[in-house]
């Protein structure tokens, strides 16, 4: 059963992540061609999403591959949006879920460690940054409270590794509550909102990646030197120092 607490981490224009399995796709090392599925429809999620035929469709046709968007959905490795790997031909709906196809670029990363980790099963999920637009919430009598999804925001998709899930970017925030994650994002929109929603997707990544790492720094240890400082430094003021 899921827990009606979940649903302070629908918050609208803050990039998630979701992930499916990868069944066995469809690999072609001689033409750098990669095919499966990066998202599946109508099954509860581990976080009570249900993501329905028709989410993906709006973005699809304003930054598909057949879209005059200079701003493609993008073809990443571990939701590095700065590290793309190629570049989707095919992206659409069918019954099962959002299928693709995918022209991989003749890099050393494809070569070296994408196609290879393919081949182990080291990289064995595919997974998309998506921002929710439309949503309710319906009680469900096998699952309880479930997260209807009709319509995301597409920005990326991206093979992964094992264990990637929605809530992969606040994992290091082992400090902060759900609420002060969501008040850290709210001021970060404040700081940010003269600019493009694609560029605001892109700085709230990197502010989640910086905090992640500084989370996950062990502190050094003090000398006799060291003055505790206990001035509480705000979000504005970290951002702007970190970037």
């Amino acid at each position: 059963m899921f827990k009606k607490e979940h649903r302070i981490n629908r918050q609208l224009n803050t990039l998630r992540y979701k992930s499916v399995k990868v069944d066995a796709p469809a690999i072609n090392e001689e033409s750098m061609t990669v095919s499966g599925y990066l998202a599946s429809f109508d099954t509860v999620d581990e976080v009570g999403d249900r993501l329905h035929k028709g989410c993906f469709a709006k973005s699809i046709q304003e930054h598909g591959p057949e879209s005059s968007s200079p701003r493609k959905i993008m073809l990443c490795y571990q939701h590095k949006m700065d590290t793309p790997i190629g570049q989707f031909t095919t992206l659409k709906e069918d019954d099962k879920g959002l299928y693709f196809e995918a022209k991989l670029d003749d890099i050393p990363l494809v070569r070296d460690t994408v196609i290879p980790q393919y081949k182990s099963g080291t990289l064995n999920q595919h997974s998309i940054g998506f921002c929710y637009v439309k949503f309710e919430w319906e009680e469900d009598s096998e699952c309880g409270d479930v997260c209807e999804v009709y319509e995301v925001e597409l920005y990326e998709g991206s093979v992964v590794t094992a264990g990637c899930n929605e809530n992969t970017p606040f994992l290091g925030f082992k400090s902060m509550t759900t609420e002060q994650v969501a008040q850290a994002h709210r001021e970060l929109d404040k700081i940010t909102v003269k600019l493009s929603k694609f560029d605001r997707i892109k700085i709230k990544q990197l502010f989640d990646s910086l905090i992640t790492k500084a989370e996950d720094t062990p502190p050094e240890p003090p000398t006799t030197k060291d003055k505790p400082d206990n001035t509480r430094k705000s979000i504005n003021q970290l951002f702007i120092k970190k970037v």
